[in-house]
């Protein structure tokens, strides 16, 4: 049996240009492993960083990773793509701008072997993307600062990880780690909004929505 797997990965922030802007932003909230290697199109620039940040988030509290590098690597691209993206929405045509985003990108999701899934974020995400039709980017969107603010009251351990990220993005830990969790999860909400995304499943999608099988599906 042979195995097909690529020996290079490409970072070329021209071919970037001819992404859709919503894919492109929306896959830094979920992650540019993607993106990075095809050629999408303008409306989709802004999801593809979404989806990074949901990756770093995730694995803040993930079982298998370590605090050093990846726990560590990935708030660093947290704080990049914070930085980053509202520069790439004010200029867009920018490859500079574009090429550190993949770079942030690429570190949001650092190579470490693991068997559990990554999270909830993700687990909601891919019932959500494949039930709905949604892109990946898009579900992060949806998905990630509700996971947070969810995980903030009712586990003390992974609100705790998700505290660390709070200096990360400009804020002062207070000390409470349910408190800093949730101003990390509000912080990512109004990152979403400042992209002018879409953050809910009805704005999405306007028709009836199966509430039962995502909770199954997750």
């Amino acid at each position: 049996m042979y195995l097909l797997m690529f020996a290079a990965i490409i970072y070329d922030a021209e071919i970037t240009l001819h992404t859709p802007a919503r894919l492109w932003l929306s896959s830094a909230v979920r992650n540019l492993r993607i993106g990075q290697q095809l050629s999408i199109s303008q409306y989709a620039k802004e999801y593809i960083q979404v989806r990074a940040i949901d990756h770093a988030v995730e694995l803040q509290y993930h079982p298998q990773a370590a605090e050093v590098p990846t726990k560590r690597l990935c708030r660093t691209a947290i704080r990049e793509i914070f930085r980053l993206l509202p520069l790439c929405k004010k200029d867009p045509e920018d490859p500079k701008i574009r090429q550190e985003l993949q770079i942030a990108a690429y570190s949001a999701f650092p190579p470490f072997y693991f068997t559990a899934p990554i999270g909830l974020s993700h687990a909601i995400g891919h019932v959500i993307g494949a039930t709905y039709a949604i892109p990946h980017g898009i579900t992060s969107c949806i998905s990630l600062a509700k996971t947070i603010h969810f995980k903030a009251t009712r586990n003390p351990e992974e609100a705790h990880q998700i505290a660390k990220i709070l200096p990360y993005i400009g804020q002062a830990c207070s000390g409470d780690n349910a408190k800093d969790a949730n101003a990390v999860g509000d912080a990512i909400a109004k990152l979403v909004e400042s992209l002018e995304l879409k953050s809910t499943l009805t704005e999405v999608r306007k028709y009836p929505h199966n509430f039962l099988k995502i909770f199954t599906g997750c």
